[in-house]
């Protein structure tokens, strides 16, 4: 929402730079939502920094909207920095609790990155059940502002398919509405 409201994850970040963010701060919100905006503006490596040092794991895992979101974020910035192995482990446990706590635009992301790294990883049909609850997750939440997470999924899994076409299909509602 800040970016929203400073027009760019950049503006969002300066924003988020003016609030008190320690390790040990009580509010972990300001801590992933600087996670979720140093992925949106191309800081991948402080991002991971950040989120991984937020997030809590195991029992003590967040299964709020936020949460889920910052672990979906996690995800993806692990995949963009090279970190594959991460990247699956973090998207498993973020699909998990996806599950635990139901279906919400939320878990929208978090199955669409799922999608993204079981099909860099050759899990073809792992990553269509991925598509799959991302793509019914998006529709449950009647959101069209989210779609964007499911045609991000389809498209990269008609990616590693070498389907071409498959890809401009997933991103062409994207275009057309913007």
């Amino acid at each position: 929402a800040i970016g929203r409201l400073r027009g760019s994850p950049a503006a969002a970040l300066r924003a988020l730079a003016q609030l008190p963010v320690d390790a040990g701060s009580p509010q972990p919100a300001a801590r992933w939502g600087r996670g979720i905006w140093q992925v949106l503006a191309g800081h991948t490596q402080a991002a991971v920094d950040g989120l991984r040092g937020a997030l809590p794991g195991g029992s003590g895992a967040d299964l709020s909207s936020l949460g889920l979101v910052a672990h979906a974020y996690l995800a993806y910035a692990e995949y963009a920095t090279g970190s594959w192995d991460a990247a699956h482990a973090t998207a498993v446990d973020a699909v998990h609790l996806a599950r635990l706590r139901g279906r919400s635009w939320q878990a929208a992301p978090v199955f669409a990155v799922a999608t993204c790294i079981a099909a860099g990883r050759g899990e073809l049909d792992r990553a269509r059940e991925y598509l799959r609850e991302a793509e019914h997750s998006h529709r449950l939440a009647g959101l069209e502002s989210r779609r964007v997470y499911p045609a991000f999924a389809a498209a990269t899994l008609a990616q590693a398919e070498a389907d071409y076409a498959g890809m401009l299909r997933a991103v062409n509602p994207l275009a057309e509405s913007a």
